[in-house]
């Protein structure tokens, strides 16, 4: 197989295998009314053999995946700054990013504008935007969601791995979109160990609190997950409350202290083993409603599995103010004896 570079160096051609030129055709129409004089010369190199295309095109035409896996963060700081002088110096992007033909959804996302979406290369397309530069990409065609994020992932690892954040917000959200049925059966696509998979989701899942407590979500590692999971099961009300009050610090802690701050939450002596944290799930049947969690004999919460309506937490509301009026003592007066709440 040879290989067709339009305005590269020829000592720079992509190497990766791409199907024969009639598939090719079909996945670069878009081209054809955008870049006519590119489009015929690319039609013409495809009519005599099977190559693989290197393109320039306009970054303003390639929206970033549906699937995108990579955090705010990661898009600025030294490593970004870093790899956009590299591209500024060389004039261009020298390690093509891979791409596909739009979805309906991708391209309505963008008001119609956009032909293509990327499929690995994100911290490049942003680069050569931000320089005014095009981006120099291989398009792959008729490439599903499934092998999409595959490949998303295989280049993630071979370049620039994703912080545990980042790829356990991936693995989740791929399982949310239903590309994969199991955690299980992701990680066989994978090529990796269930725990592994595991893990990272644990990092994810992390509540919200706690993720702002930290000076970007990028600096949690998997341990710090691990150490956390057992005290937010204990105390998870004291942990909350902690992180929050550290969330609002500025300039927010380095990671270290953050750690040593959540877990000593955990062992305050407020909290000891009359006060530990208890779970029960709400249920109708076989359908999960929700949690609620008790840290101590005052701190409730309830967590739902399904958001509720503006009405339905009106009402919620209405039956939990009747409820306490009844249970709860007032001020100056004896509490009913418990035979007497139950009437």
């Amino acid at each position: 197989m040879t290989s067709l570079n339009l305005n590269l160096d020829s000592g720079n051609s992509a190497k990766s295998e791409l199907p024969a030129p009639n598939v090719l055709h079909d996945s670069l129409l878009p081209l054809k009314v955008a870049a006519p004089e590119i489009y015929q010369r690319l039609m013409s190199a495809l009519d005599q053999t099977t190559v693989h295309v290197v393109i320039a095109i306009p970054t303003h035409v390639i929206r970033p995946s549906l699937f995108a896996n990579r955090h705010a963060d990661a898009l600025r700081g030294l490593a970004f700054e870093q790899l956009k002088s590299s591209i500024c110096h060389a004039g261009r992007n020298t390690q093509p990013i891979l791409i596909r033909n739009a979805t309906p959804l991708a391209q309505s996302a963008d008001g119609g504008d956009t032909l293509y979406e990327i499929v690995a290369g994100h911290r490049r397309h942003l680069a050569c935007r931000e320089l005014g530069l095009p981006v120099y990409a291989i398009v792959v065609p008729n490439l599903s969601d499934s092998e999409l994020v595959v490949a998303m992932h295989n280049e993630n690892h071979a370049r620039a791995p994703l912080s545990p954040f980042e790829y356990g917000s991936m693995l989740v959200s791929w399982l949310e979109k239903g590309l994969f049925l199991t955690q299980r059966r992701l990680a066989e696509h994978l090529g990796c160990e269930h725990t592994a998979v595991s893990r990272a989701i644990g990092v994810a899942k992390l509540p919200m609190p706690v993720v702002r407590a930290f000076n970007s979500p990028l600096d949690i590692q998997y341990r710090d997950a691990e150490l956390l999971k057992p005290v937010l099961e204990a105390a998870r009300n004291a942990v909350l409350a902690a992180a929050e009050e550290m969330a609002d610090m500025s300039p927010k802690l380095r990671r270290p202290e953050v750690l040593k701050r959540l877990l000593a939450a955990a062992a305050d002596p407020g909290v000891g083993s009359s006060n530990k944290a208890k779970m029960i799930d709400l249920k109708d049947g076989d359908d999960l409603l929700g949690q609620v969690t008790w840290d101590g004999n005052r701190q409730i919460r309830v967590t739902l599995s399904q958001s509720m309506s503006p009405d339905a937490k009106q009402h919620l509301h209405a039956a939990l103010l009747n409820h306490l009026q009844k249970v709860l003592p007032k001020a100056g007066k004896k509490p009913r004896s418990v035979a007497a709440t139950g009437r």
